[in-house]
This record gives structure tokens, sequence and C-alpha cells, in this order.
């Protein structure tokens, strides 16, 4: 089984609370677990605002009730990475979540427009800090996959993109440290599939959110 299929995956550990379930008065803020709910810092000051919330990288938040919300809407006040003030208006849904379609290095205010009694509280999808590398070998024949040996392959770190170059001989995946852009490089063993980390390289870049690797011959 020489052709592998590689995979990059996160996962979901946990919803965490930005605000614990509580009923809502029209015009009246959401009680936050903290003031401003904090995620990550400010690219332009990084030593201004750290937090372990959400990894410290900005996140989306998630407004859930197990009642019907769908008349109320919630115009969302916060940061972006870069201090930036954001807003937006995310209306509530029929017992289910609704999540909303800014990243939020900080939240700093949840406002209702209308009053319920239901409990209604708002979260981030907390994920595991280490992406996974799945490996698998194809049979010739058939096509299936089979796991190799030692499969998943934790990174430790998050990642958003992989490689691999044209030999098959190594695997390149972006991997954030903190608000800088890191390389982290793997040699693939040809005939296992396994993965053996060579290192973590500094990209110079300043943000950590590597969209794409792309390798030229």
């Amino acid at each position: 089984m020489r052709t592998k299929v590689i995979a990059l995956t996160g996962f979901a550990t946990s919803a965490a609370g930005v605000a614990a379930s509580q009923a809502l008065t029209a015009n009246v803020a959401l009680t936050l677990t903290t003031s401003p709910f904090v995620f990550g810092g400010d690219l332009n000051n990084p030593n201004l605002v750290t937090s372990a919330n959400g990894n410290g990288v900005p996140q989306e938040i998630q407004i859930t009730s197990a009642s019907n919300i769908a008349t109320v809407v919630f115009p969302v006040i916060g940061r972006d990475r870069y201090d930036n003030l954001i807003t937006e208006t995310i209306t509530g849904v029929n017992a289910n979540t609704v999540q909303s379609k800014g990243v939020y290095a900080q939240v700093l205010s949840i406002n209702p427009k209308a009053t319920n009694a239901s409990a209604v509280g708002a979260f981030w999808l907390q994920r595991s800090p280490s992406a996974l590398l799945k490996v698998n070998g194809v049979a010739s024949n058939t096509g299936a996959l089979t796991a190799v040996s030692g499969n998943p392959f934790a990174l430790g770190i998050a990642a958003h993109a992989m490689a691999v170059d044209p030999t098959s001989h190594f695997l390149y995946a972006a991997t954030p440290q903190g608000f800088s852009a890191t390389v982290t490089a793997y040699s693939i063993n040809n005939t296992t599939g396994a993965l053996s980390p060579l290192g973590t390289f500094s990209t110079g870049g300043s943000s950590a959110a590597t969209a794409a690797i792309v390798i030229v011959p």
C-alpha cells in the first residue's frame, strides 16, 4: 500500500461559556462570564490582552436556548484581533444554536432587544489546541483505506493547512504559535506512512492564520 491518504482534522471538546444561561430583558445586556470576555490579544500590541479562552485565538460565538427565541435579535459588540470595533446582529432560533458571522478577540456586549423568560446562553465551541493528521494506506486493488501504525498523529498545536512535497517524502503543516505564523515539517515513511517531526520554522508573518501552503518544485 504505497499510496497514502492524509487528512488534517481538528475536534471539539466542549461548549464553553461567554455568558451563563439567563432570562432576557429587553435592552439589558447579557451578563458575561467576564467583562469584556477575552479570547485573544491585539496583534498591534500582543502584550495588551492575553487569555486562555479559545486557546488565545479569536473565536465565533454562539447563542443557544432550549426554547423558541426566534423573535429575539441580539446586537453584539466586540473587537477583532487588530483591536478594531466590530458589530453584528444575531437573530435567535427555535430551540437551537446560532453562530456569529464575526470572529471576536473580545466580546464587549450582547444586548437582546426583547424580553423572554427562557434561559439563553452565549458560548464558543471550545476546540482542542491540537490538530490530528490521520494517515491511511490505500489498497491498490480495492481502494480501501487502512490506518497506518501510530495513526492518528497529533500535531500538538492547531493547524490550518498542509501540503506534501512532490516526492511524497515530506509533509508541511501550517501551525500557528501565538501570533506568529509557523510551518511544521514531517518526514513520511514511504513504507509505513508514519510521520516523524523534523522541526517548526517561522514564516516571518505576523498573522497566526496561515490560509494555505504551496510547494513549488
